[in-house]
């Protein structure tokens, strides 16, 4: 989380351009971006938040069954290695035997 104050012009001027930009038929997304990117700038951090995803329950015993049923499981993530090799094992996935 973080802040930036903002003068009331500069902010005004801001929140035109995000109304005119969440309006638009034409890249609106790219416009947006771009007027978030125009204001986040020059920020006060303010302190970090975090989640832990945890696994529903059931969800190694249903790999397991899929894999015995001959079905191929696949896992894409964004995750640092680290983070995907502990939830591949805690999801049988993967065994600790596999490289």
């Amino acid at each position: 989380m973080a802040r930036r104050r903002l003068e009331e012009g500069e902010a005004m001027q801001w929140l035109a351009t995000w109304k005119r930009a969440s309006v638009s038929l034409q890249a609106r997304e790219r416009q947006l971006a771009a007027a978030a990117e125009a204001v986040e700038v020059e920020l006060e951090l303010l302190g970090a938040s975090a989640i832990e995803d945890k696994l529903q329950e059931g969800v190694a015993g249903t790999i397991r069954t899929l894999r015995r049923a001959g079905m191929r499981v696949w896992m894409l993530t964004g995750d640092k290695e680290e983070t995907a090799v502990n939830i591949a094992t805690s999801s049988a996935l993967v065994s600790d035997e596999m490289e």
